[in-house]
C-alpha cells in the first residue's frame, strides 16, 4: 500500500511514508531496547531509506534500526543524548553518519557491521563509546590501519591488536568498554596523566599483562 504507516514508540511517533522516509518527531525518548529488534517499523526495515528525527526526541533506542538495509541517510537533531547498543546494527548501505554535539553516549555496536560507513564525525562531547560500537566498518579498519591503539577525541576505544609494552599517548582521557579485551600479547601498559575513566572490562582477559599502575587522575574504574 501506498498509505503512509505510523504509530506511537514510547514518548515520540513515527511515519513512514510511501517514498521510504522514517519520521520520528515528539517530546522525549524511544523505547531503548536491550535484545531482539528494536521499532514498530521492523516489519518495513527494507522499505526504509531515509529517517528524519524531529528536534525534541533525546535518544535513538537500542537496535531502532538495525537491519534497515536500504536506508542511506539519518538527520539526528541537537535534542539527541543518547544512541543506543545496535542502533544502526547492519545497516549496509549508510556510507556516513555525523553525530551532533548534543550525544554524549555510543552504545555497544551501534554502528557495527555497517560494511560501507566510511565517514564518521564524532563530537567532543561524547565521553562514552561501548565495545564494538563501530566493529567492521571501513572506517574502523583504516584507524586500525593508521595505529593499532584507535584514538577519537582524546577516547581510546580500542587497542585489541596491540603487543608488548603499549603506552598511551598524552591526552587520552578515556578508556574504552573492552578496548584492551583478551589482548593476550599485550605485557605492559602506561597511562598518562589525563586518564580519568577507564571503562567496563577494559582488560579483561589480557592474559600477558603481569602489572599495571593507575595515575592519581583516575577518578572511576
Amino acid at each position: 500500500s501506498d498509505a503512509p504507516i505510523s504509530g506511537k514508540y514510547g514518548d515520540v511517533t513515527w511515519n513512514l511514508d510511501s517514498e521510504g522516509t522514517l519520521t520520528i518527531s515528539g517530546e522525549g525518548a524511544m523505547i531503548d531496547r536491550d535484545t531482539g529488534y528494536g521499532g514498530p517499523w521492523d516489519s518495513y526495515t527494507e522499505k526504509i531509506v531515509n529517517v528524519i528525527i524531529e528536534n525534541g526526541v533525546t535518544n535513538i533506542g537500542g537496535y531502532a534500526f538495525r537491519d534497515c538495509v536500504n536506508l542511506t541517510s539519518i538527520t539526528i537533531p541537537d535534542s539527541v543524548t543518547d544512541i543506543g547498543n545496535l542502533a544502526f546494527h547492519s545497516c549496509s548501505s549508510l556510507t556516513s553518519i555525523t553525530i551532533p554535539d548534543s550525544v554524549t553516549s555510543i552504545g555497544r555496536a551501534a554502528f557495527a557491521d555497517c560494511k560501507n560507513l566510511t565517514s564518521i564525525t564524532i563530537p567532543d562531547s561524547v565521553s562514552s563509546i561501548k565495545s564494538e560500537a563501530f566493529d567492521d566498518t571501513p572506517w574502523f579498519e583504516a584507524k586500525l590501519k593508521e595505529n593499532p591503539l584507535v584514538v577519537v577525541n582524546g577516547l581510546l576505544i580500542d587497542g585489541k591488536t596491540c603487543k608488548g609494552d603499549v603506552v598511551i599517548p598524552d591526552g587520552v582521557t578515556y578508556i574504552a568498554d573492552s578496548a584492551f579485551y583478551s589482548c593476550n600479547e599485550l605485557t605492559s601498559i602506561t597511562f598518562p596523566d589525563s586518564v580519568t575513566c577507564i571503562d567496563d572490562h577494559a582488560f579483561r582477559y589480557c592474559e600477558g599483562l603481569t602489572s599495571i599502575t593507575i595515575p592519581d587522575s583516575v577518578i572511576s574504574i
